[in-house]
């Protein structure tokens, strides 16, 4: 029965106890830990490996194996020259060195060409955009060139009536006027001059007294001067040197001084042949013709060219 008692007295003794306040109990908080940054490292960028075919600004020039041209008139370590390409720049190479040019030298040229483009697709220099840059700004000229040489082929051709045509018309470029050489000496005055002329009559040499005495440029030549037409001296020295005969020996007094003149030689007034600067007219007939047709197509072209 003891028993029976106790355990309702002890129930509500624990129930008594369980409602007592409780001190609460702080409780710091744990402080949250600053994460590190981190710091993404940029990926570098792979600078692609690509094919010389892969390239378009150099591939007019490169050839692989597998694009190879049946055709080949000079290989190179897989670069090549066609037939075609041979045989159009041999006649320009002639053409440009009509004196000194051969066909081994163009040969040569060729393969030295085709030793720097070999250089060129080997070294990296594709991957070099500054390179690139310069590159492509010499072969957009170069092409614009060949494209207006094409649309105007037909009317770059010179004809023989168009050089005699222009040879008449320029006729007073290709005369050369009557000309005469002499030497001379320059002294100041009557006396001195005539002293000069007592010494060559006693058979001394023109040179050396010009060397000696002549106050003119001339005399570290013995007193010689270039061949000249009128218009070039004075007109009393001119008018002296031109009536003299070849060998005569006479004086003239200007406001430089006295000029003993002697004539050397005395030359006609000629023209110069048209066969001597036929080539020289047709170039320029070429030049004339290729900047009218580069003028014309290009105005064409801006006409026809849409409004945006």
């Amino acid at each position: 029965m003891m028993i029976r008692f106790l355990c309702p007295a002890l129930l509500a003794l624990l129930l008594l106890t369980s409602c007592r306040p409780v001190e609460p109990v702080r409780v710091e908080p744990t402080p949250t830990p600053t994460p590190t940054p981190v710091v993404v490292q940029p990926t570098p960028t792979p600078i692609p490996h690509r094919a010389p075919a892969d390239h378009h600004w150099p591939g007019l020039f490169l050839s692989e194996d597998e694009t190879r041209p049946r055709d080949v008139a000079i290989e190179l370590d897989g670069l090549v020259v066609t037939p075609q390409e041979y045989t159009s720049g041999l006649e320009r190479y002639m053409d440009a060195h009509s004196e000194d040019g051969s066909e081994e030298a163009y040969r040569r040229d060729l393969r030295d060409d085709l030793l720097l483009l070999g250089y060129l697709r080997d070294s990296g220099l594709m991957e070099d955009k500054a390179f690139e840059t310069r590159a492509r700004q010499s072969l957009r000229s170069v092409l614009a060139d060949l494209v207006l040489a094409e649309a105007n082929k037909d009317s770059l051709v010179v004809t023989d009536g168009e050089i005699r045509a222009r040879y008449q018309a320029d006729i007073d470029k290709y005369r050369q006027p009557r000309r005469v050489k002499i030497r001379l000496i320059l002294v100041s005055t009557a006396t001195e001059g005539q002293a000069v002329m007592d010494r060559l009559d006693a058979g001394e040499s023109f040179a050396s007294i010009a060397a000696e005495v002549s106050q003119h440029p001339s005399r570290e030549n013995g007193g010689d001067i270039e061949p000249f037409s009128e218009g070039t001296y004075s007109p009393a020295l001119e008018d002296l040197a031109f009536s003299l005969g070849v060998g005569d020996t006479g004086t003239v007094t200007t406001n430089r001084g006295v000029f003993i003149v002697q004539k050397l030689s005395d030359m006609s007034a000629t023209v110069t042949p048209l066969e001597d600067v036929r080539d020289d007219i047709a170039r320029t007939l070429r030049e004339e013709k290729w900047e009218a047709g580069r003028r014309a197509l290009l105005d064409r072209l801006e006409r026809e060219e849409p409004t945006p």
